[in-house]
């Protein structure tokens, strides 16, 4: 007999002094919420689990996938994800020096979103210590799900190549192999290869941009993105890709706003324009 019980679930609420909010997660679905006061936190958690649960089942990544599952990782450093370029030259000048310092939600008839991802919210994920490690993990959870409906998912080997870059010099090898076996085993991504004429675009647009300090690897991913027609990439570091002429996810789309509560940030601010779930 149907009793009207919701469905069994495991939530935890913790209190972030730092920010003064408290955190709602629903450990069984992985979807997190914050708010000021821990009862519109759970509120706010009750109506997202709801509205998690409308996703369509033809472009949902099975929870299995190896991405998914695959463990996080401690570094012990929390803003690597937002500061990508910066590490990367940082670690590449100690090298050369030889020291060892230590949504829309899915529906029928919404049209997905083309998406590239970026070498920071993949190095979020297995890094537990980032800041932008929760952020990082809920935005996939809800591409997986497509209650972010973005497909195709795009990014290259160039990002993969940062990514295990980082993870090795700021985590262990054993995380930047665990990811790379994860990305590249997982349903839900597209790994890019860079053919000579778009390796030739991308090195001519390194050159033009002689004002802005845009790696070449930004540059190839803009160049991947525009042939792919993926005008969206998911990212922590959205200033570049805004001069590339892209849309920063989730900063300029507003898809780390559920109903008006930010679940994460990775600038402090609110983003230009939410989506439609919001």
């Amino acid at each position: 007999m149907d009793t009207g019980d919701p469905t069994a679930t495991d939530i935890s609420l913790t209190y972030d002094e730092e920010a003064d909010q408290w955190r709602a997660r629903d450990e069984t679905r992985g979807v997190t919420v914050r708010a000021s006061t821990r009862e519109a936190a759970l509120d706010a958690l009750d109506e997202a689990v709801a509205d998690d649960g409308e996703t369509d089942p033809d472009v949902e990544v099975d929870a299995d996938d190896p991405f998914f599952t695959a463990p996080t990782f401690s570094s012990g450093r929390s803003d690597v994800s937002r500061n990508v370029d910066e590490y990367l030259a940082e670690d590449t000048y100690r090298d050369k020096l030889g020291s060892d310092e230590g949504s829309w939600v899915a529906m029928s008839g919404i049209e997905p979103t083309p998406l590239f991802v970026d070498t920071g919210p993949f190095y979020a994920r297995f890094d537990g210590d980032d800041g932008l490690h929760d952020r990082a993990t809920e935005l996939f959870e809800r591409i997986r799900t497509a209650n972010l409906l973005y497909r195709p998912v795009y990014t290259s080997r160039y990002v993969l190549a940062e990514t295990t870059r980082l993870l090795v010099q700021r985590v262990s090898h054993e995380a930047a192999s665990a990811a790379l076996s994860a990305i590249r085993n997982g349903e839900l991504f597209t790994i890019l290869t860079v053919d000579e004429d778009r390796s030739e675009a991308a090195c001519e647009r390194f050159g033009q941009y002689d004002d802005q300090t845009i790696t070449l690897v930004d540059h190839l991913s803009g160049v991947l993105a525009e042939a792919h027609d993926a005008t969206h990439i998911l990212t922590f570091d959205p200033d570049d890709f805004r001069t590339l002429d892209l849309t920063a996810v989730p900063d300029d789309t507003g898809d780390g706003w559920v109903y008006g509560l930010e679940i994460e940030s990775s600038t402090g601010e609110a983003p230009a324009h939410r989506s439609s779930f919001s």
